[in-house]
């Protein structure tokens, strides 16, 4: 945009700037829209001019802007929900306000907010942050979800599939569900943060989701798995290792092998056949990743013990 351009729109009256910003922020959401499509489309292994999967309409809550902040309004207009976080840098300001704009709840967070919405009479308003917040500041965003007349905090959870492609979010008010839409497919959480389907959120994790969530969704396989790494978890744990590759810092990637192969190191305790094999490989990705990754004495140990364990076998063998 030129310097003509600006004074322009400058110089329009203020009823006008509004339409053209409401007209800036449709047109921006279709050009993103679009652009993650063909993005997810891609990872799947779909062609992008593949017209067998229809495009999805994406139920998008009602944006409405203000000379203050954009808006959701509730679907019986009574109530509208937003945050501000230009009022302290780093945090977000999250509101509901009534139609007269007196507002009925308030809390601030030390973090950004990503998207917000309400429910149908305005009870619930969910907030998704952009990072973690709270019991999870270590951790990846977070869903924040509220009573809105009590002022209590239901939810504080990261969600598995994560947060950056979310497109809106539905609130269920009488089934007590928080929908999340993404451009290809929507995800249902009960107000506990756990999945009505988790089968459906695994296969969306591993089609479409962020490598964040995909980072997040390893460590959670792994301290379910109980110390025993089965040949399916083993294929989903290398799949997501290599979707990482380059995606995140050789720190976390060389973190996660070493995680693996601390599991496969019990397992070979415990003389699991394969198990001390493994956990040497995933000691030396973690190493080859980066250098400085704490394994090197461990591992030292690990090839000392196979070095004997092959020497036996081959006396074994040379005896039979």
């Amino acid at each position: 945009m030129n310097q003509k351009e600006l004074d322009d729109i400058l110089a329009m009256p203020l009823e006008e700037r509004r339409a053209l910003q409401r007209k800036i922020i449709e047109e921006m959401n279709d050009e993103q829209g679009e652009e993650l499509d063909a993005k997810n489309k891609t990872k799947a292994g779909i062609a992008a001019d593949d017209h067998s999967l229809k495009k999805r309409e994406i139920p998008r809550m009602p944006l409405f802007v203000s000379d203050m902040q954009n808006y959701v309004l509730s679907q019986n207009k009574e109530y509208k929900v937003y945050f501000d976080d230009r009022i302290n840098p780093g945090k977000s300001t999250l509101c509901v306000a009534n139609i007269n704009n007196k507002v009925i709840f308030q809390n601030t967070i030390d973090v950004y907010c990503h998207v917000c919405s309400i429910s149908e009479t305005g009870k619930y308003a969910a907030f998704q942050t952009a990072n973690g917040y709270g019991e999870f500041s270590n951790q990846y965003a977070t869903m924040l979800l509220y009573d809105v007349f009590s002022g209590k905090e239901l939810l504080n959870k990261s969600l598995k599939t994560g947060w950056k492609d979310i497109c809106s979010i539905e609130i269920l008010e009488t089934s007590k569900i928080i929908r999340l839409h993404y451009a290809l497919d929507y995800v249902d959480y009960n107000f506990e943060g756990t999945p009505i389907d988790p089968q459906q959120v695994e296969n969306y994790i591993f089609k479409y989701a962020d490598t964040y969530s995909l980072e997040a969704y390893a460590y959670e396989l792994l301290n379910m798995c109980e110390e025993n790494i089965s040949l399916e978890l083993y294929e989903k744990l290398t799949y997501i290792l290599d979707e990482l590759k380059g995606c995140i810092s050789p720190n976390r990637q060389s973190k996660l092998c070493k995680s693996i192969g601390k599991i496969y190191e019990n397992m070979s305790n415990n003389n699991v056949e394969g198990a001390l094999e493994k956990a040497i490989s995933f000691y030396e990705k973690g190493l080859n990743i980066d250098p400085s990754l704490s394994v090197k004495k461990a591992l030292k140990q690990l090839k000392n013990r196979f070095g004997k364990e092959q020497d036996l076998l081959q006396s074994a063998e040379q005896i039979g």
